[in-house]
């Protein structure tokens, strides 16, 4: 991984190579990846959610990329880590142009927590910075207690992360293979689709075990060969 987040923010999470606005397969995203792409340029709030592999922290991770590509400044920070800091880590975020916060419903129910985002908010608002929260629920069904938190998280564009259908899940799938040096071809991928189970973590679940099946075995990802690997 390549750690392009601002060297002077604790915990400010590395970027993956493969995480990037362009390699995102939107599916019917677009409105939402156009809406973020507009974001990184021009500043604003964004808050996305979505089921576990839905593509949440990829979209972070790209929106982020793309600000310290163009020789901005930008963070991304992981609500799971945060919790085992001080809420003081929020403080002058605002000189950033943008903070980006994953899994932000991890902090709902904490009244320190709530109080400090209110207050970064408030803070980066009155400096025209960027804000984009990722979470699992909406601002209004995620747990906030702060009214007044619940309400500013909602303020902006909040979008739900749509599922993919059957062929983006297939171009997800070549795509993610491709990375990792396997080369997968359509019908296959279209194959593992169709019986998979329908969440994108579990697809990449099956990648992993071809992957490793393909490198113990050395083998190439044939028909045959995940019939045989996956039990189909």
């Amino acid at each position: 991984m390549t750690a392009l987040t601002h060297p002077q923010i604790p915990l400010s999470l590395p970027l993956r190579e493969s995480s990037t606005l362009s390699t995102f397969v939107p599916g019917d995203n677009k409105g939402l990846l156009a809406s973020l792409r507009q974001q990184v340029k021009s500043g604003g709030q964004l808050y996305l959610w979505g089921e576990t592999g839905a593509g949440r922290s990829h979209l972070l991770e790209g929106a982020v990329r793309e600000v310290l590509q163009a020789g901005g400044s930008a963070c991304l920070l992981s609500a799971s880590e945060m919790l085992a800091t001080h809420v003081a880590l929020l403080e002058s975020l605002e000189q950033m142009q943008l903070i980006a916060i994953d899994d932000i419903n991890l902090l709902a129910g904490r009244k320190d927590w709530e109080e400090a985002l209110f207050h970064l908010y408030n803070r980066v608002t009155a400096q025209s910075g960027a804000l984009l929260f990722s979470s699992n629920a909406p601002p209004s069904t995620a747990g906030f207690n702060l009214p007044d938190l619940s309400s500013r998280l909602a303020a902006g564009p909040v979008f739900q992360i749509q599922p993919l259908d059957d062929a983006a899940r297939a171009q997800l799938l070549v795509q993610r293979a491709a990375g990792r040096g396997l080369e997968l071809g359509e019908e296959v991928a279209r194959y593992i689709v169709m019986r998979a189970p329908r969440s994108n973590a579990a697809l990449m679940t099956c990648l992993d075990q071809l992957d490793q099946g393909a490198l113990i075995h050395k083998r190439r990802p044939t028909l045959p060969f995940i019939k045989e690997l996956l039990g189909w």
